[in-house]
């Protein structure tokens, strides 16, 4: 992957990680087994 890759896959893995801890109960101990 080129690093403009790598960045846009960071960018998509965390909008999808906010998405999904914006819309569902999980407490703030279980985010490192997300």
């Amino acid at each position: 992957m080129s690093n403009i890759d790598d960045k846009t896959a960071i960018e998509l893995t965390a909008d999808i990680v906010s998405a999904y801890v914006g819309n569902n109960p999980l407490p703030a101990s279980g985010l490192p087994d997300l």
